[in-house]
């Protein structure tokens, strides 16, 4: 069985409040200590590629930073191809569609996801031929920390909403959908990523969704 995780900064593992503005960029937890990775030791025997990219957004182009291939779904075919064939695809994506520069709203943010799960579906790139299956995960709101440059209050409040959105567009859409509100927080440190116990109980929770999903894998 082969899995894509397809994601922004939490996915890739960005430490809380690394970022250095000299030279643009944050820094990187270990492997190890990586939810994916977590994810990966908790089902044994399951291949699980990561493709994480700092501030990527759903289907919406980083103008403000002008690295446009941080729509996500300009380079979601790119990564589905590359890595066929797939089983599973998991999506944990929705923070930046929140930033103030790309005054997104929460239906925006949902559009934006719904166009993801459609591409996959019409990727054909599972095993057999057919589509894979398709996680869509709500990211966890931001919370107090959040760097003023790229969020505000209304980004906060959109970052509650969007777990019902994009448990609607998942429901419609025939993929499964795993809440994160009240199981996973962001850091104090910047709220939006995630301290290393919250790596660990994302990827518990991940784990747990995914051998409901595949109750052959339950060991």
């Amino acid at each position: 069985m082969r899995i894509l995780v397809y994601g922004a900064s939490n996915v890739w593992g960005f430490i809380p409040g690394s970022y250095d503005p000299n030279i643009g960029q944050g820094k990187q937890y270990p492997r190890e200590q990586r939810w994916t990775s977590i994810l990966e030791a908790a089902l044994p025997g399951i291949e699980i590629t990561v493709d994480g990219l700092n501030g990527r957004t759903t289907a919406f182009d980083d103008v403000a930073a002008g690295k446009l291939y941080r729509n996500g779904l300009n380079s979601l075919p790119e990564a589905l191809d590359k890595n066929t064939p797939l089983d599973l695809v998991v999506f944990f994506l929705g923070t930046n569609d929140l930033k103030i520069q790309q005054a997104k709203s929460v239906g925006d943010s949902a559009e934006g996801m719904g166009q993801l799960i459609q591409c996959v579906k019409n990727s054909r790139v599972n095993p057999k031929g057919i589509e894979p299956r398709i996680l869509t995960i709500a990211p966890q709101p931001i919370g107090d920390g959040y760097g003023a440059v790229y969020f505000d209050a209304a980004s906060v409040a959109k970052s509650y909403e969007v777990t019902a959105a994009f448990e609607s567009v998942a429901v419609a859409e025939g993929a499964e959908f795993l809440n994160t509100l009240g199981v996973v927080s962001s850091s104090p440190k910047d709220g939006i990523h995630l301290e290393p116990d919250q790596h660990v109980a994302l990827g518990a929770l991940v784990a747990a969704k995914i051998k409901d999903m595949y109750p052959e894998l339950i060991y």
